[in-house]
């Protein structure tokens, strides 16, 4: 290669040879290529699954094994350590599961579209890895939704733990669970596009049993459920520690969320869109099983479960017998909507085991009961024990009450548009011959607290009852005498739920 300085210097060379000389500027200066500028052939490693030794190669690899799709571009097949045929690609996705040591490893599937005919098994402390939803893996094997005992994906139900699931595009095609385990741990499934079109109830995006389990940032839609984490009651194992964030869940025919036995769960900043699909009643968007303790359901977004046939509720709990206690469980911050159901309502149980100890605080709830059922609301609870409403946006509110001797409500107060606090003053309240009257409080409940004092006279004012409509109070003399003749006072009271 030929370079020529684009000066020319009009001085002549002089007599000193030593020097450079202003010719030696003016000439052209030639440059030979060195290995620097040479460009290294990669020989392709693999066929159909063949691994070819690339002893020399120079790459650098950021994983363990690459496993590239048939229909990927030629240049990540030079670069994979499996080349998958389109057929029953999950043989050449197990082998190279299969041919990590002990200590696991890191598996990259390329972009493309892989199809598998068989569940795939892994294996401890794997991360798989795809580009996103171009990384496409489908099912077209028999129907495995008879019972839930395998997955497109399975972890088996023997234990493993330390697994990571990202960046992939999965489908279940209405056949497979897409994701399935009993007795996981560490388990976290991150920014994937799950699904498994079906309208049987045994086909779900995520299904697996265990502990400490993260379900974030993914889209989990047509399916019938979009993910279901804990334990059966039956199950020896643990279930702690469980998360879902920042999923949006679209289209499932049952519940978009549910735990099932958890403690110590969070289900948070969710999108929850049900495009009014269902398939029986009492499905929810969220909904809490059996014995839960220490839930967090936080800063959600649900909506659209105003199914024409079925009723459905956008957060519920439930308590299957008398050997479930659901309890302490916190819902804050949720905005809900556009239901056929109740917006909030506890399922309830039979027998001493009630929810309990539940919180509602700061939740947005509206256009709920599309269907006009008898005992759905805003807000409806079944026998609850130990709760505190407040600071909530909603409008009605109803209690079913079957086990009465249990129900228990702490504290509803500050909820916008539904009247929970009251006071005022009641003017020219007539007493009767022994200073009975009533004061109309307003509250659309009973309220649990009231105070009344008489603003006309200087009088004694005790409450004798509060009933669903009125205070009642008797009105004595400063002697504690209760006033024997009829009269009317002026009164400021104040009744709180």
């Amino acid at each position: 290669m030929a370079i020529k300085h684009n000066f020319t210097s009009p001085k002549s060379d002089g007599g000193d040879a030593s020097l450079v000389k202003p010719s030696n500027w003016n000439a052209n200066h030639t440059i030979e290529a060195g290995t620097a500028f040479t460009t290294p052939v990669i020989t392709s490693p693999t066929i159909n699954g063949t691994i070819v030794a690339t002893a020399g190669s120079g790459l650098v690899r950021t994983a363990t094994k690459v496993v590239a799709a048939n229909d990927a571009d030629a240049t990540v097949k030079l670069q994979a350590d499996y080349v998958c045929d389109g057929t029953a690609d999950d043989v050449q996705i197990q082998a190279v599961i299969d041919s990590l040591s002990a200590s696991g490893g890191k598996i990259i599937l390329s972009e493309g579209t892989f199809d598998t005919t068989s569940a795939i098994a892994l294996v401890d402390n794997l991360v798989l890895r795809g580009m996103g939803k171009s990384t496409s893996i489908t099912y077209s094997g028999a129907d495995t939704t008879g019972g839930l005992t395998t997955g497109l994906f399975t972890l088996g139900i023997g234990g493993l733990s330390n697994i990571i699931i990202r960046d992939l595009a999965l489908n279940g095609a209405g056949l497979i669970n897409c994701l399935f385990g009993k007795d996981v741990s560490n388990v976290l499934v991150e920014s994937c596009d799950i699904q498994s079109p079906t309208a049987a109830y045994n086909a779900y995006p995520i299904f697996l049993r265990g502990s400490h389990i993260r379900v974030l940032d993914n889209y989990l839609h047509d399916a019938m459920v979009g993910a279901l984490c804990g334990k059966d009651s039956g199950d020896s194992f643990a279930a702690n520690d469980i998360t879902y964030a920042f999923n949006h869940v679209y289209n499932t025919n049952d519940d978009s969320l549910a735990f099932d036995n958890v403690v110590g769960g969070k289900i948070i900043g969710n999108y929850i869109d049900r495009n009014d699909a269902a398939v029986g009643d009492h499905v929810s968007g969220v909904k809490i099983y059996g014995g839960c303790q220490y839930v967090y359901i936080a800063g959600n977004d649900i909506l659209n479960l105003d199914n024409a046939t079925y009723i459905t509720h956008g957060i519920k709990w439930e308590i299957g017998d008398d050997s479930s206690i659901g309890c302490d469980i916190t819902i804050s911050g949720n905005h809900i909507r556009t239901v056929s159901g109740s917006g909030v309502r506890a399922g309830g149980g039979w027998g001493a085991n009630e929810p309990k100890n539940i919180i509602l605080q700061g939740n947005r709830i509206y256009d709920t009961n599309k269907l006009s059922n008898a005992d759905d609301a805003d807000i409806s609870l079944y026998s609850p024990l130990g709760m505190t409403i407040t600071g909530n946006r909603f409008n009605t509110f109803y209690i079913v009450t079957p086990h009465t001797w249990l129900d228990t409500i702490d504290k509803v107060n500050d909820n916008i548009g539904y009247v929970t606090e009251n006071l005022g003053v009641a003017s020219n309240v007539d007493l009767d011959a022994s200073g009975v009257g009533v004061i109309a409080h307003g509250c659309d409940i009973t309220p649990t607290w009231a105070s009344v004092q008489c603003q006309s006279a200087n009088l004694n004012v005790r409450i004798s009852s509060i009933d669903a409509t009125n205070i009642n109070i008797i009105v004595y003399d400063l002697d504690n005498a209760a006033i024997n003749n009829v009269d009317t006072h002026d009164f400021y009271w104040q009744a709180r739920v």
